[in-house]
């Protein structure tokens, strides 16, 4: 295959650009609404909703002590769950985060490579299982990929037509899209690179400087928060692995063999715009290309060599790429020739796309076991039952379902925290998983209680506070308690403890 020296030339009528736009949103919003609410939340969920629903300083005291990552996104469920906390109100917005997505990466896609890219990149973006997951979880992701798409359509507006309140506007969204997760970062560098591709009289020297002061003035609190507040929020991340990358490449195009199909087709762009390079020179069209390329590539191989030294590897810290790679198939339909070739080429990536979508299918798998483990405990558990964590972060998804759960329970028990000061709560703390009571206090309740309920997570890595139980709790369960009870819920195990009758004395 090889480029073609312009962008397609089918062009849709506007009637049809309209309805192909209505149809890929709504496709989109078919497979990301239904079944929100069929899933428990996760443990991030628990700790996105444990954030939000406090007040409002509670939520600032969150962000300023453990939690700036995300902070847009937790103030705005502040507002939100003020309204409701069910599953599928809480999800609602990211799922319109994620569905907007897809319309806006089509305008980009038709402003960059033509309307056939646009169809190409919309189909492929709706379809895609990575940016349907976002949409379904409480998390930032989704809307970090909308404003990838946004900070991406405004760099190529602000170079089209130089003026300043598109950069401006690029500046402002881009810091947005830091702020709601720092490591798009990546996305940003993808695309100020690309700028080297441009002739060197088509960049808006002056626009630019303004926007990018913007941005780093924007950047600027994250980047010093980054610097100076890092307490292990990312240290339970394993080393980085070629599973770990592998898994993101499967995630971020829909499975094995579309990675091959993926890979030839960003090989055959590369390679036209290598030649285009040398024959003509730089260009726009090579700069368009270059910036689609950057896109799917930079951020992950960045955050892979990163990960080498502090381990930041995840497949959700790359949602923002997902458009960048729809946005690939896009560019590969309109300028690859034979146009016979790129159309079967693109049609055959999209119908495994479908076929994996399918397979993936709504509602779209979670890790979520609090709410199961919850129900268990209440299910169970006598006057007198107390309750230890360890690590400590399982009590945010654990806690939050068993107050939850507990009201429609006539007649439950909630066990009685045993690690924790009197009244901290995880949605008390502006540390987020409540703050634990000395070890000596942690020993003397543990001690005196007739039965004691385990929720741990065996061989963890992750300490994010001061683990009293884990440094008091298994000598006193050894000494005086039987574990009579056992129940795996995912990664999540609830052990019950009863404490041993003492033998009658001898006569």
């Amino acid at each position: 295959m090889r480029i073609a020296d312009g962008a397609a030339a089918t062009k849709l009528s506007r009637g049809l650009w309209v309805g192909a736009l209505l149809v890929m949103t709504g496709l989109a919003a078919l497979l990301t609404v239904p079944g929100l609410g069929e899933m428990p939340f996760s443990r991030d969920e628990v700790a996105s909703i444990t954030d939000a629903h406090r007040s409002l300083g509670g939520t600032w005291d969150v962000v300023r002590h453990r939690e700036a990552n995300m902070w847009p996104y937790y103030l705005l469920l502040n507002g939100w769950t003020r309204l409701g906390t069910g599953e599928t109100f809480v999800r609602l917005p990211t799922a319109l985060f994620a569905v907007a997505t897809v319309p806006l990466a089509m305008v980009l896609a038709r402003r960059t490579f033509g309307d056939a890219a646009a169809v190409a990149c919309g189909l492929g973006l709706a379809l895609s299982t990575m940016l349907l997951d976002a949409g379904q979880e409480a998390r930032a992701y989704a809307l970090v990929a909308l404003l990838a798409v946004a900070s991406t359509l405004l760099l190529v507006e602000g170079v089209r037509r130089p003026r300043t309140g598109l950069w401006v506007a690029y500046g402002l969204v881009a810091a947005l899209m830091v702020h709601c997760h720092m490591l798009s970062s990546l996305v940003i560098v993808a695309q100020l690179a690309s700028l080297l591709f441009l002739p060197r009289a088509e960049i808006p020297f002056r626009e630019l400087r303004i926007g990018v002061v913007v941005l780093a003035v924007g950047v600027a609190p994250m980047a010093f928060y980054a610097l100076t507040k890092d307490s292990g929020q990312t240290s339970w991340i394993p080393a980085v692995d070629a599973y770990a990358v592998g898994g993101f490449a499967r995630s971020a195009t829909g499975g094995d063999a579309l990675i091959a199909l993926y890979a030839l087709l960003f090989a055959a762009v590369a390679a036209g715009l290598v030649s285009r390079l040398r024959t003509s020179g730089r260009s726009r069209e090579t700069w368009l290309e270059a910036l689609v390329l950057l896109w799917v590539v930079l951020p992950p191989a960045a955050l892979a060599i990163i990960s080498v030294v502090k381990p930041l590897f995840t497949t959700q810290y790359l949602t923002g790429v997902v458009p960048g790679v729809a946005l690939l198939l896009g560019l590969a339909v309109a300028r690859l020739r034979p146009p016979r070739l790129a159309l079967g080429a693109g049609a055959l990536v999209l119908a495994l796309t479908a076929v994996s979508a399918a397979r993936h299918g709504p509602p779209f798998p979670k890790s979520a076991t609090g709410k199961a483990a919850a129900q268990y405990v209440l299910e169970r558990a006598r006057p007198g039952d107390g309750v230890a964590y360890g690590p400590a972060f399982t009590r945010v998804e654990f806690d939050w379902y068993l107050r939850r759960l507990a009201p429609g329970r006539p007649g439950a028990v909630v066990p009685v925290d045993l690690d924790v000061l009197p009244g901290s709560t995880p949605q008390t703390e502006g540390d987020l998983f409540a703050r634990e009571a000395p070890a000596a206090d942690v020993a003397r309740r543990m001690a005196g209680a007739p039965r004691i309920w385990l929720i741990s997570v065996p061989n963890v890595v992750w300490h994010p506070t001061p683990e009293p139980v884990l440094a008091v709790g298994p000598a006193i369960l050894r000494r005086s308690f039987t574990a009579s009870q056992t129940q795996r819920f995912g990664d999540l195990t609830v052990r019950l403890y009863t404490r041993r009758v003492a033998a009658p004395p001898h006569t």
